[in-house]
């Protein structure tokens, strides 16, 4: 018995949405045919790995395979049960990569799958290009047991604030920094150079606290005495309290000081910590965050940013204006010089 297509506009319809379905499915398995043959093999991938339902089953994160001090984490909090990484986090990822050469690169989800689907062309540049960045699921509940919150995560107090993802953001990266040093960046901040190797905070504009969203640790006790704090003064109605407060509450300890300026401007002494000034990490403050996309003001924003090691670029006030390719805009100057490769895959704006 012989089928036939019906004649209707479904039939060519139906027709090409196949053809655009096989084509995503060759696409993925080209890709990591081209991964495979460069050797670079990000998520650990078997055949059992890859799904054609368009996501890829991440491996766990291996403690043996961290480089004690000197590796490099992304940590992304959204706990839905499949997880795209956007191209504005993959710019982060990409310029990390590049500035930081010799280090590795983790890139930690919450959740065992990574969509593969929508972004794809960034996401898949970015990983088959940078021998040095690994995507691994990382199961933080485990991760406590044994640790100083390990009762706090079970009493469910974090889940009860008004901002339970970036709460759980802030444990995690005192978790990750307690369990192997190194260094924890957020995932809208851009390197332009190599982070240091060593102890590290910076202040934020205004100058009256420090910033969370790039810390250096080689002394992972000082990352478990952040936990202690965490678990110990936890406030679940505000968003910086548990986070770049935190920090300042355990610097102000370290550098027996409670005045921020003196401990970047060299007057307080801070044991083997360094604290960089404001223009380090956020040469822009988050109430100017509208700078990144004036084409206008461009020049004194590159030359604000042109001594710094990584740019912050306050996802929570920007994400939701476009950077458009090829514009002049600061941020889009930033992407094109250092994530290229993530760069070049946009077509318009991301």
């Amino acid at each position: 018995m012989r089928y036939a297509v019906s004649g209707g506009a479904g039939g060519p319809r139906l027709c090409r949405f196949v053809g655009y379905a096989m084509f995503f499915v060759n696409f993925l398995a080209i890709m990591c045919i081209i991964m495979y043959s460069n050797n670079i093999n990000p998520f650990n991938l078997t055949t059992k790995n890859y799904n054609r339902e368009g996501y890829i089953q991440l491996e766990s994160l291996d403690p043996n395979e961290v480089a004690i001090n000197r590796s490099i984490f992304f940590v992304e909090t959204n706990r839905q049960s499949a997880v795209e990484l956007k191209p504005r986090q993959a710019c982060s990822i990409e310029s990390a990569a590049r500035a930081n050469a010799d280090r590795t690169i983790f890139i930690l989800l919450l959740s065992p799958k990574l969509e593969c689907i929508n972004d794809i062309t960034a996401v898949f540049r970015l990983v088959t290009q940078y021998k040095n960045i690994k995507i691994r699921y990382f199961d933080w509940i485990s991760a406590t047991l044994g640790t100083p919150v390990e009762e706090f995560v079970k009493s469910g107090k974090m889940e009860s604030g008004l901002w339970p993802v970036e709460q759980l953001s802030d444990l995690l990266r005192l978790l990750l920094l307690r369990m192997f040093g190194g260094v924890y960046m957020d995932t809208d901040v851009v390197s332009l150079r190599p982070v240091p190797i060593m102890n590290f905070v910076s202040a934020e504009y205004p100058g009256v606290m420090l910033a969370s969203g790039v810390i250096g640790i080689q002394d992972r006790s000082i990352a478990e005495k952040g936990l202690i704090m965490y678990k110990d003064g936890f406030v679940a109605d505000h968003w910086t309290e548990n986070g770049p407060k935190l920090i300042t509450r355990l610097m102000q300890e370290i550098c027996e000081t409670d005045n921020v300026t003196a401990m970047y401007s060299g007057d307080a002494k801070c044991d083997d910590f360094t604290v960089y000034p404001p223009e380090t990490f956020s040469p822009i403050a988050w109430y100017n965050w509208e700078a990144f996309f004036n084409v206008e003001n461009e020049d004194k924003v590159m030359r604000d940013i042109e001594n710094s090691i990584a740019v912050h670029f306050w996802n929570r006030m920007t994400k939701n204006t476009p950077i458009v390719v090829g514009s002049g805009q600061p941020y889009a100057q930033v992407a094109a010089t250092y994530c290229p490769r993530v760069y070049e895959t946009i077509d318009d704006s991301f």
